[in-house]
């Protein structure tokens, strides 16, 4: 009997042992574009989910156990195309402003104690990015984090820097711009936005409905 408790307590320990450090990575893909969709920028980062709660104001500076992997890909600028990966960051930024976002959808566009989730308004919607150096550009704080610009490079091919509130520019921050379009967990569909009607469509739109309804009171009346 006293074997066989010995047997099992040392079964338990060693399943523990083997998930004490276990991790629930979840990869989302990121897309970046510029006003005129010219130069874009798409990648990924892979997060562990146990360590990412919302809501949330984290500054990561790496490595940090929260991020297990991140790359990003820039095509069309001027001089900042390539693929860069962790190895070229010091530190990421995931802010939510009150926001308790659902990481198993698409978080742009997701409401937030102020704007929605990826509007670029000075932390009022939180915010997302990436540096190249340690602090989070100069400063954790939202109001100094892009306080200091990176200073125009005399050669490209450097990583996109954050800029602004989910802002990065390309080589180095010197480049084009493009701002954070998508931030979903790989597989699920992008957001789309609801198209609005223009004032003379909803005119239309009323007309039709009136005409419908006048015709389906004859039927009725008739009937």
């Amino acid at each position: 009997m006293k074997s066989r408790l010995l047997a099992s307590l040392a079964l338990v320990a060693t399943f523990a042992a083997a998930h004490a450090g276990a991790q629930t990575p979840v990869e989302y893909t990121l897309e970046w574009s510029d006003a005129t969709g010219s130069t874009t920028a798409s990648g990924f980062i892979v997060l562990d989910r146990d360590l990412v709660a919302t809501p949330g104001d984290f500054v990561w500076n790496l490595p940090d156990p929260a991020v297990l992997d991140f790359e990003i890909t820039v095509s069309g600028s001027t001089s900042g195309d390539g693929t860069f990966t962790i190895a070229d960051y010091g530190t990421i930024i995931f802010d939510t402003n009150g926001g308790a976002l659902d990481l198993d959808a698409e978080l742009v566009g997701q409401p937030t104690d102020g704007d929605p989730w990826g509007t670029p308004s000075a932390g009022a919607g939180g915010d997302f990015n990436i540096f190249t150096g340690g602090g989070g550009g100069g400063g954790e704080a939202s109001d100094d984090r892009y306080a200091n610009p990176p200073a125009p490079q005399g050669f490209g091919g450097l990583p996109p820097e954050g800029t602004f509130f989910f802002e990065i520019s390309a080589n180095g921050g010197a480049g084009e711009a493009m701002l954070l379009t998508s931030f979903r967990p790989a597989g699920a569909p992008q957001a789309t936005t609801v198209p609005t009607l223009s004032a003379a469509g909803l005119a239309v739109l009323l007309l039709t409905m009136a005409v419908v309804g006048t015709l389906v009171m004859r039927q009725r009346a008739s009937a």
